[in-house]
């Protein structure tokens, strides 16, 4: 399953496939010489773990032909590029992929706890010094 054919749909800013008559995107946002790849939708009723990897890796390979860089926040693609060390070189310099790839899973909640114990103060109150 190495041949997707690939479609940049640039208006509704995605790259799309077909796979047995299902569309699958992945939606991204171009910023200067950067793609920012989104978001995946792989169609429900397809559980094909070989086409979606396939699916990626052509939209890397489309983006590295561009010269372009990629910054993956799709925690699958994210997850991918960090599996796959080859695509390490899309990565804009001074990007971690481990970085985002943590803050894309943590959760909002325990995010702003971690936040918020900065400014506890010893005696509970975040007024008194």
């Amino acid at each position: 399953m190495n041949n997707v054919e690939l479609q940049n749909n640039e208006f509704l800013r995605q790259f799309e496939t077909n796979f047995n008559g299902s569309l699958a995107r992945i939606e991204y946002a171009e910023q200067e010489r950067k793609i920012f790849l989104t978001k995946l939708v792989i169609p429900g009723d397809v559980c094909d773990v070989e086409f979606e990897e396939s699916f990626i890796k052509s939209v890397l390979e489309f983006i590295s032909e561009k010269n372009l860089r990629v910054v993956p926040t799709s925690p699958k693609i994210a997850g991918f590029v960090r599996r796959n060390k080859c695509y390490k070189s899309l990565l804009p310099v001074g990007i971690k992929l481990y970085f985002y790839f943590q803050f894309l899973h943590t959760p909002l909640d325990r995010f702003l706890e971690g936040a918020n114990s900065l400014f506890d103060s010893p005696g509970g109150d975040p007024m008194a010094l």
